[in-house]
């Protein structure tokens, strides 16, 4: 009842209500479009050294898979991205067959798209 006879009280229990539920629930996410299809995505090349384990699909472009070094790649038979016995996921370039080519541009230019809306956050206190 005291809240109730009290209109300073009850602004500010309701002020803080919402405070509170603003603060737990964050910022908006990165949204990562196809990116997130891979653990790895660059626009260099990727190199490793055995016995090094990858789990899930790397990806480079725009340059061609003789980027990714120090990997013994398998093709795929039709071509479109390569296995290794290191990698759980797949491995596609720019070099791969049709439809690869066009998945890594998208790929990649939904990388920088995300790597904006990152860099352009105001709050810096969440990852």
């Amino acid at each position: 009842m005291f809240l109730s006879q009290s209109p300073t009280a009850t602004a500010g229990l309701v002020l803080f209500a919402f405070v509170a539920s603003a603060v737990a629930l964050g910022p908006d996410p990165v949204h990562l479009g196809t990116t997130e299809d891979f653990t790895i995505l660059v626009k260099s090349g990727v190199s490793t050294v055995l016995p090094s384990v990858i789990i899930g699909n790397v990806g480079v472009n725009p340059i061609a898979q003789t980027a990714m070094t120090g990997l013994s790649l398998v093709s795929y038979p039709e071509g479109i991205y390569t296995t290794l016995d290191q990698v759980t996921g797949k491995l596609y370039s720019a070099s791969n067959a049709s439809p690869t080519p066009v998945k890594m541009t998208i790929a990649v230019g939904d990388m920088g798209t995300a790597c904006t809306d990152a860099a352009g956050r105001v709050n810096s206190d969440y990852v």
